[in-house]
């Protein structure tokens, strides 16, 4: 507990504003500098990190707009369904031998025919997949010149083309198509020489902001971490406050 009037609420603003300005205030230069030393290294981490995720975040958007396209996906999807070498039949369906169509996965991309609107699992787009024969490429080609085709190309589109094999069809390399085995689960994933350098782009860019989300926590972390620093060296001399201490704390199971 402790009295309001004995709060150097000055301070304590100083320091939510910027850590350690409080301190610097009360005289505590040293413990100043530490708060405000943090601050740096965690506003630099969180610039530096954001950075490399944007600038990787833009090159794995590049580099998918040149090897993956929506009207290869159309024609090459049913490519290996009469094959025992199906990547549907080996890793989509578990070695069940069923052969999923096109517009049945859960996972879908959204685009638009002339300003008309489709998502790749519904029924209207059974209905023109199967109206314009788009399983075969002269026909898809044709289709494609003929209409305004624009692919809503979002966070979950460029998510969905590298994570999930019911797309594969759509990169230019897909006859390159090797298996890769997850160690956690065992999960089979449908890969080519292209789509892992995209993946590994994607994984980057993961990596690189949840790097700068864990610093920018810091930020707001040390900010309040300086508020109590300031509170506690005001109660210093109030005879309520005992064995009062506080510490920084380590997780080894933290990767970064």
């Amino acid at each position: 507990y402790a009295h309001s009037s004995s709060i150097n609420m000055k301070a304590m603003l100083y320091s939510g504003i910027l850590p350690g300005a409080g301190e610097y205030l009360m005289g505590y230069k040293n413990r100043a500098y530490f708060f405000l030393g943090l601050e740096a290294l965690a506003v630099g981490t969180w610039y530096t990190y954001n950075q490399r995720g944007i600038d990787t975040q833009d090159e794995y958007r590049v580099y998918a707009d040149e090897y993956w396209s929506l009207d290869r996906w159309f024609y090459d999807y049913y490519k290996w369904s009469n094959s025992e070498n199906s990547f549907h039949y080996n890793f989509i369906n578990e070695l069940s031998g069923e052969y999923s169509d096109i517009w049945e996965d859960s996972h879908h991309l959204n685009f638009s025919i002339d300003g008309n609107y489709y998502s790749s699992n519904s029924s209207e787009f059974r209905e023109l997949y199967v109206a314009y024969n788009l399983s075969d490429s002269t026909m898809t080609v044709n289709f494609f010149n003929e209409n305004n085709i624009q692919v809503e190309k979002d966070h979950h589109y460029y998510e969905n083309i590298g994570k999930y094999d019911h797309f594969y069809a759509g990169w230019s390399d897909n006859d390159s198509l090797y298996v890769v085995v997850k160690e956690l689960g065992g999960e089979y994933i449908a890969m080519s020489p292209h789509k892992k350098k995209y993946r590994e782009i994607w994984n980057n860019s993961n990596d690189y902001y949840r790097i700068s989300s864990f610093a920018l926590s810091s930020i707001v972390a040390n900010h309040f971490a300086s508020m109590i620093d300031v509170l506690i060296l005001s109660q210093l001399g109030n005879s309520k406050i005992k064995n009062l201490s506080a510490k920084t704390y380590f997780s080894p199971l933290n990767r970064y």
